[in-house]
Order: structure tokens, then sequence, then C-alpha cells
């Protein structure tokens, strides 16, 4: 199924739907937990559609765009649905995103739609990876600064595109502030692979600020500045280091890990790749660092896996390329969406998920998830 994604044809899209849209639909129809995650955020949000202030009537550290998100989707008849809804979209939107910069800064050796493809299989990485979350939102907008990353290396980037740059990560952290390391991360790349003025950081520095200043302009003019950096920002920097992540969290974050990291250390031992293909590989393999920088930085939370998925769709896809004898090809076609899709059935049908130590809400009689708009949170 993956060779049906290797020429370079835009018609592979509309073939990257149709899969997509085959493994999606059956998601409506599985009554998933809820995790006190998506209670915490979904009940924020019905907050802010009130008209309250997220940091000044609201205690809690949910990103600010992330609960405006929220309280949108608390407009909807059946809020998880909805979420379902845009997290399904979002993904295909990431997907199309990332493969057609892959193709237009010529990371790979040849044009292809295989990374979309693996894309969209990782989605289904875990039960809570195709629904809404911060850190989805946060990944669509890094996906289009990693574009300006990407047109920097291969000499298409213009003045306005450093100040894109640091806009793109400016509006992502606003969704999920931890994600802030990848801005870090950007601009020690290109300190480390280029020779940049100065101003050119500058720029990027202060298309960061300008949704902060907006922001900030808002919450000054309720009387809660102060409110907003404290919990929306400071917060963040009061480092408690998570000592208890729980075995079966850990299982379910080292089987996706587990291959592109193989991936990953493969490709040290080729060569074939220019430039802007040898800067993209180290640019994925510092990806892997930021994701357990994000993971001991903020408080454990399995969503966090979403930001493996560029790394392990462009690793996957670097071997796909470079492998020569077909059986290989075939196998690896099988066996890597098997890998991926088993913790997702795992996820559904293992008994774990109703002890009341996991961070699930308020299992009816049935095992299944009430309504949301229906529980009591204490």
């Amino acid at each position: 199924m993956i060779e049906l994604f290797k020429p370079n044809d835009p018609l592979r899209v509309v073939l990257g739907f149709i899969i997509f849209l085959f493994l999606s639909v059956p998601l409506f129809w599985i009554d998933f937990p809820v995790t006190s995650t998506d209670i915490v955020n979904y009940c924020i949000g019905n907050k802010l559609k009130d008209g309250f202030w997220l940091y000044k009537d609201i205690w809690d550290y949910t990103g600010m765009f992330s609960g405006l998100f929220y309280a949108f989707l608390n407009m909807f008849p059946s809020p998880e649905k909805a979420g379902l809804t845009f997290g399904l979209i979002l993904w295909f939107l990431i997907g199309i995103i990332t493969n057609f910069n892959f193709n237009r800064n010529e990371v790979f050796t040849q044009k292809n739609y295989i990374t979309l493809f693996f894309l969209l299989i990782s989605c289904f990485v875990s039960f809570i990876m195709p629904t809404v979350s911060p850190q989805l939102l946060s990944l669509f907008f890094l996906s289009l600064a990693l574009n300006v990353v990407l047109k920097h290396f291969s000499n298409h980037l213009h003045d306005e595109d450093r100040i894109l740059l640091g806009l793109w990560h400016g509006i992502a952290s606003l969704f999920y502030f931890p994600c802030i390391i990848f801005l870090v991360l950007h601009l020690l790349f290109f300190a480390a692979f280029t020779k940049l003025k100065p101003s050119s950081y500058l720029l990027s520095i202060f298309g960061f600020i300008i949704p902060y200043f907006f922001i900030g302009i808002a919450y000054y003019t309720q009387g809660s500045l102060l409110d907003f950096v404290n919990r929306g920002i400071l917060y963040y920097f009061q480092f408690n280091f998570r000592t208890g992540v729980g075995f079966e969290n850990m299982i379910l974050i080292s089987l996706p890990l587990t291959i592109p990291i193989i991936f990953a250390f493969s490709t040290l031992f080729t060569q074939h790749h220019n430039n802007i293909q040898s800067t993209t590989k180290a640019l994925m393999m510092l990806w892997f660092v930021c994701y357990f920088i994000i993971i001991f930085w903020s408080n454990f939370d399995a969503y966090n896996v979403c930001y493996l998925c560029i790394p392990f769709a462009y690793f996957c896809t670097y071997m796909f390329l470079i492998l020569k004898k077909r059986i290989l090809k075939i196998i690896l076609s099988i066996a890597i969406p098997l890998f991926i899709l088993v913790p997702f059935w795992f996820d559904n049908t293992n008994p774990y998920r109703e002890k009341l130590e996991k961070p699930i809400i308020a299992l009816n009689e049935g095992g299944k998830a009430n309504n949301i708009r229906n529980k009591k949170v204490l």
C-alpha cells in the first residue's frame, strides 16, 4: 500500500483522505473513556463561554487559546464528538502541510507522499490521539513553523518569514506553553548551522511577542495582567519534574518510539543525502530531544506523544526510500501500520482503563463514559 504513495502526484492526497476516512469513521461509534485532562479543558471552555476570564476568574494553567477553542467546542450539542471531528481534521491538515513542505524544500532524494501516509497512520497510536488537545492544536502551528525553518536551509526564505517563524511559535505556545522549547531549538539550530545577523533573531523574537502583546493588553484592561503572567507563563518555570509516569504509560510511550528511534539510528550510517537532507535529519533527531524535555518539564500527559509524529513520519519515509530489497519494503509496509495500531486497540479493550488510579472520570454502570455536560467534577 505504501508504494501507492511513492509517486509525486498530488492526487495521492485524495488516496490518503480515503484511507484516513476509512480508519476514522468507526471512531464515532466507539465510547471513549473521558480523561481528567478532557474534563478540565471542557469545563474551562464552558466557563469561558459564559463570560469568565481564564487566569483571572478561573485559576488554571491551560493555554489561553486552548481555553478559547474549548469554549468554541462547548457551543456544539456534543462537545466531545466535535472535539473528535476537529482533531481528525487537524491531523489531516498537519499531514498535508508537512508532506508539501518536505516536497517543496526537497527534503528527500525524490518527492513523494509517503510522509502523509505515515502521519495519518500515526494518528491512531493511542485512543486519545485523534481527539483535539492543546498539544495537537500547537502542533498544527509548529508544522507551519517547520516549513519556515526548511525554507531557510533551502534558500527560499525572506525577511517576513523570520517574523512568521516567531509568530507561529508564539501562537503554538499560547495553546500549550511547553512547546516554546521548539523555538529555542530552531534558533539554536540557526546559530549552529548558519551565520545569521542579530537582526534575523530579533525579527523572530518580535514575531513571537506579537500574540503575547495583544493578550497582555486584553488582561491589562481587566486589571489582571499579573494573573496571566503568573499562571500562563511563570507557572511552567516552577520546575517540578515528574518522578512516576506509570508502567502502562511507559509501555504505550515506548511502543511508538521504538521504530523511529531504530530508523533514526540507522540513518546515521547512510550517506544518501545532500545539505538540506542532512540538515533535516539532524533537526528531526533534535525533535526527539524536545519531546523528552516537554515530558519532564510539564506534568506527564499522553497527548504529548503527538509531537513525535512528524519525526516518526520523516524517518519511516527516509528508510523506505533508501531500502533496495522489495521484500523488506513489503514486510515493513505491513508491520509498521500494525505496530502503530496495536496500542490504539489495546487502549480500547484492556480493562486497566477502569482502575480507579487511572485518570478516567465517572464511568457509568455499563462502563461507558457519560456525556461531559452531565458530569459532576469536584
